[in-house]
């Protein structure tokens, strides 16, 4: 069992030498113009549901990587689940109402990201992505048992926070904005098994993994809540 300690917490993942807040200015393409209703959390949901842990931390991979870890090798990928078949959906690709029915249906796990260098003989350390919605979940489970009865202790266990998130709706907006994002870079009316592995090659040409970070940077929408809880 992981155990969550807050209070005095260090080892937080460092900020991208280029940070999300300035992603599409520098891609040279405007933002989408529409109000997002989506916060954060939202976008921390989706990515949980499909990315894998691989050497660089959780990431949207496939089987080309060379950076995939070799007991990772030939494994179905979290993302591959969506393809599951349906009425009227071919077992290869998806409509936008497909993957939102889907995406829900998957196991949640919180992303983590790896620390390396600011904390001294301890190696890769795994950093919760997004840490301040990290927190504020635990503070709302902490002292609280799964039976409902408070707890001396306060320790919140990973598995609760997984759960506890893993429980909580999606808001529909996010599922449409990643689902867009995807989209648009397949040029595609629909998404493919081989659609989303050009999406991985064009999101991440040099290695194939698809973290955290770069799957925020290319969103075409920025959450109700800014971008800053995207880095912190």
């Amino acid at each position: 069992m992981v155990l969550i300690r807050i209070g005095g917490v260090s080892g937080l993942p460092r900020r991208p030498p280029v940070s999300a807040a300035l992603s599409w200015r520098r891609r040279g393409r405007p933002q989408d113009a529409r109000d997002p209703s989506f916060v954060v959390l939202d976008i921390v949901k989706i990515f949980g549901r499909m990315a894998d842990w691989q050497a660089c931390g959780d990431a949207i991979s496939c089987g080309a990587s060379e950076f995939v870890p070799l007991s990772e090798v030939g494994k179905p990928k979290k993302w591959e689940q969506l393809f599951g078949g349906g009425k009227g959906i071919r077992a290869n690709e998806m409509d936008e109402a497909h993957f939102k029915a889907t995406l829900s249906k998957l196991p949640f796990s919180w992303p983590h990201t790896v620390n390396t260098g600011q904390m001294p003989d301890r190696g890769l350390v795994p950093v919760p992505v997004a840490p301040r919605e990290f927190v504020k979940v635990v503070r709302q489970l902490e002292g609280t048992k799964s039976d409902g009865v408070a707890s001396a202790g306060g320790n919140v266990a990973l598995k609760d926070v997984n759960q506890c998130v893993g429980e909580m709706a999606i808001d529909e907006d996010a599922i449409q904005c990643v689902f867009e994002s995807m989209l648009q870079a397949t040029g595609s009316a629909s998404l493919t098994r081989e659609g989303i592995g050009k999406v991985i090659q064009q999101w991440a040409p040099a290695d194939g993994l698809v973290d955290w970070y770069t799957f925020v940077y290319f969103l075409t929408r920025a959450p109700e809540d800014g971008l800053s809880p995207y880095n912190d």
